[in-house]
Parts: structure tokens; sequence; C-alpha cells
């Protein structure tokens, strides 16, 4: 249950209350994790926060709307966000491939033919731009398919239906583990430019961070 309380006092860390950095990460530095420990830490129940559940005094617990659980409320953090999550992973997935492409397009390669050949004429990778190009258009319009049904449902404090919910999360994972599969295989197809830094590959940390992002993908 959600509470409320004053952490510090003049700046000071509360007795029983510490807090942490998570660390330097591969990417996504510009968002602050962090932790946070209590222990032996107790507050008055005014703390509570008891918009849509309440605790007694007696330690009954009771909804103050018996049609929206709690997890449903939470949820709709979860359901936005498993959205989000799919749009950036697929985003990501077609700006890598689309500059991929542009830098294959005009590398050229030895041919023994009398006309000109790119990197991208590589059989293994036109199939993979072909592949990227067909299946990710279908996800873009599977996920942008569940926000159009999720949106009035925000607007108007409504809860998703459970197959809406699923088919969310669905387009969480499959969006996310696509673009990881897809991403892996063309660095490997690509030689030495997916070593340099601003070919994109570097930050494919970002993928990793979509996975366990708003659910993990194996729980969910």
């Amino acid at each position: 249950h959600a509470f409320l309380m004053d952490m510090r006092t003049h700046g000071k860390l509360k007795p029983g209350v510490s807090t942490g950095d998570m660390g330097m990460k591969t990417v996504g530095n510009d968002l602050d994790n962090a932790w946070i420990a209590f222990d032996n830490v107790r507050l008055p129940r005014t703390a509570l926060l008891s918009r849509y559940a309440k605790v007694s005094a007696r330690g009954e617990y009771t909804l103050t709307n018996p049609n929206i659980k709690p997890f449903e409320m939470i949820g709709q953090r979860l359901f936005t966000g498993r959205v989000a999550v799919a749009q950036a992973a697929l985003s990501y997935q077609r700006k890598l491939f689309e500059d991929t492409k542009v830098y294959a397009d005009a590398k050229p390669i030895p041919s023994f033919t009398q006309t000109s050949q790119t990197l991208s004429t590589i059989p293994q990778l036109a199939s993979i731009f072909r592949e990227a190009d067909e299946t990710s258009s279908k996800l873009e319009a599977y996920v942008a398919a569940c926000e159009k049904e999720l949106t009035p449902l925000l607007l108007s404090g409504g809860v998703p239906s459970d197959e809406l919910a699923h088919r969310i999360a669905v387009a969480k994972v499959k969006a996310v583990e696509h673009s990881i599969d897809l991403c892996w295989r063309l660095k490997q197809e690509v030689g030495s430019y997916a070593l340099m830094t601003n070919s994109g590959f570097g930050s494919m940390d970002f993928l990793q961070c979509c996975k366990f992002a708003e659910g993990d993908s194996r729980i969910l």
C-alpha cells in the first residue's frame, strides 16, 4: 500500500531510511536509477494514501471503489508503459536499419562483373533488410492498434479488458524480442562498421532495457 513521508529533516535522511545510486550503466544514464530502504521506520496511519483503498486500525483492507482492483489502478501505468516501450524498441530498430542501409548502399565491394557492387547487394544482407522492413511494418501496425484502443480508456478512466491487456503484453514482448533478434543478426553482417561509435550499434543495450522495463518479457 502506498504511503507518503518526509524522508529528510534539514536535508539529512531520517533514522532508518537509506538511499543509494545504482551506479553507471552502459546506456540510459540520463535516467537516474536509485534504491531506497527502510529499517524499522514507523509512520502514522495518516501517511497512508487512501484514494483507492483504505487500511483500518484493525488492519482491514477495503477498496474505496469495488469496481477497480488495486492492480488495475497500478496497471494503467503499465499498459501505457508497455505500449511506449514497444514503440521505442521498434523505433530504435528501424533507425539502426535505415542508417546501416545507407552505409551498405554506399560501401563498394569487389566485383567480378562489369557492374559495380555494394555491400547491400550481398544476399544475406539484402535478405535481412527485406525481412526487417516487412515484419517491422506489421508490428508497428499492431502496436498502433493497441494504442488506439487504449487511449479512450485513459481519457475516461476506464479499465482495459483482459483481452486488450493481453494484446498489449504481446505487443511489448514481440516488439522488443523481434528488435533484439534483428539488430543482433544485422550486427553480424556488417563487420567492423558495427564497432564505429556513430553506427548506432553501441547503444544496443537500450533494447536490453526494453526487455525488462514495464514487465520482464519472460514473465509476460
